[in-house]
């Protein structure tokens, strides 16, 4: 019996990504006196993170993904927090250190107070203080950061939760016109930090992260507002980031960071719209990987015509407790659409340790387990399936036997791939 069935590319990178801090809830659309609260992730409190900066190093993830936190380091216009800087700095340094490349995204979902305070994406100014302020750090951490960098991820979704669905500030609901100003704005600072990243650091790629829904359907097919307002969610979150890439972004842009999303279902309802999301289940694999919502996402990216590195959480959106099973799920679509022609690179697994969502929950989703009250880690069942997927080079039998072996039929004949790849 082979060992290894589904094998990817030797120059395949595999690593994790982490975030700074996750915003937990959104701020009211006035009251410039709210403040943004931010729950920190567990993996850089205290002196804990030299242990989980080494423990991703012994999983022989090649990229460390890090997300900085833009409020920390600029609590004010002319304020710098030195001691996040640094901190952040010590991080890079040591995972370098350990042979791990750095990949470096300036946003983590959150923006200043007083940004927010100044009408935030809204104002005509935005892309010169995000600018501003990218330069100013990108200068004290360029000498670490191999792998690349991402300027501001998921334009696409900070537009989309702050403008219509109200998920995260400011907070609105249904305003499209404000969404499009947005993302336009944040596209154009986009463009700007990446020009000056490529004077600082040439030979390092530019990244844009875009969240992907690779299936946005109306509530009510027969209801004109629905289907007028799927229309509109594919503009905005598609087709315009698509447009920036082929025009103001062409040159400026080396890579896709690609961030699958879940079904979203729209159902439009006065005063504004109302979002209902399809949820998944890790006991409820897709019946062949060519119709999970990973391949669909990555059949969708292929139209951006760059490169694709997958950043995939699997939080709420996902589930509450991802598997080793989700893993191989996830994996086979990943297979499956490099088979298909998407030019996929990397997969780049969000979740080092445990931590709070945006809604303020504690979501068990790192692959380290927490212990919340001795504060103690230890591996789950998902870190080594990953590091064995890592080791092997691919979903190999024994793994797949050992950690999911609900999965082992998915992996042999009775799944046969379709006569024609499109």
């Amino acid at each position: 019996m082979p060992q290894v069935i589904y094998r990817f590319p030797p120059s395949f990178y595999w690593g994790i990504v982490v975030r700074s801090f996750r915003v937990w809830g959104p701020a009211p659309q006035a009251a410039k006196t709210d403040r943004i609260r931010e729950a920190p992730v567990w993996a850089w409190q205290g002196e804990g993170w030299r242990q989980a900066v080494r423990s991703a190093a012994q999983m022989n993830l090649q990229v460390l993904g890090l997300y900085l936190s833009w409020p920390r380091l600029q609590p004010s216009p002319d304020t710098w927090d030195r001691t996040w800087l640094d901190r952040y700095r010590d991080i890079l340094s040591y995972a370098r250190e350990l042979g791990l490349e750095v990949w470096l995204a300036f946003h983590d979902g959150e923006d200043p107070a007083w940004f927010h305070e100044r009408e935030g994406w809204l104002h005509r100014e935005s892309p010169r203080w995000f600018a501003d302020y990218v330069t100013r750090v990108a200068r004290e951490l360029a000498p670490w950061v191999t792998a690349g960098w991402c300027p501001l991820p998921e334009p696409n979704r900070v537009a989309w939760e702050g403008y219509i669905t109200g998920e995260r500030p400011p907070g609105f609901r249904a305003r499209w016109p404000q969404a499009l100003v947005a993302l336009g704005h944040m596209m154009e600072a986009h463009a700007r930090v990446a020009a000056a990243l490529r004077r600082l650091a040439p030979r390092v790629p530019v990244f844009l992260s875009l969240a992907i829904y690779p299936a946005l359907q109306p509530a009510r097919r027969w209801h004109p507002a629905d289907r007028r307002a799927v229309a509109q969610a594919r503009h905005l979150l598609l087709q315009t980031p698509a447009r920036s890439l082929a025009g103001p972004l062409h040159s400026q842009v080396d890579k896709v960071g690609v961030v699958p999303m879940p079904l979203q279902v729209l159902r439009v309802h006065r005063p504004g719209l109302i979002l209902q999301r399809a949820s998944s289940s890790s006991s409820s694999p897709p019946a062949h990987p060519r119709q999970g919502t990973l391949f669909q996402v990555l059949k969708g990216a292929r139209r951006l015509a760059r490169p694709l590195w997958i950043l995939h959480h699997a939080g709420p959106d996902v589930e509450d407790t991802p598997s080793p099973g989700w893993l191989v799920d996830q994996l086979l679509q990943v297979w499956h659409g490099l088979i298909y022609g998407a030019v996929t690179q990397a997969y780049l697994y969000e979740g080092l340790v445990d931590g709070s969502d945006f809604r303020g929950k504690g979501t068990p989703q790192g692959l380290l387990e927490v212990d919340r009250v001795t504060r103690s880690r230890r591996e789950r069942a998902l870190a080594r399936l990953y590091w064995e997927v890592i080791r092997e080079g691919g979903l190999s039998h024994n793994a797949v036997a050992a950690y999911a072996p609900e999965r082992l039929s998915h992996l042999y004949p009775g799944f046969p791939l379709p006569k024609h790849v499109e």
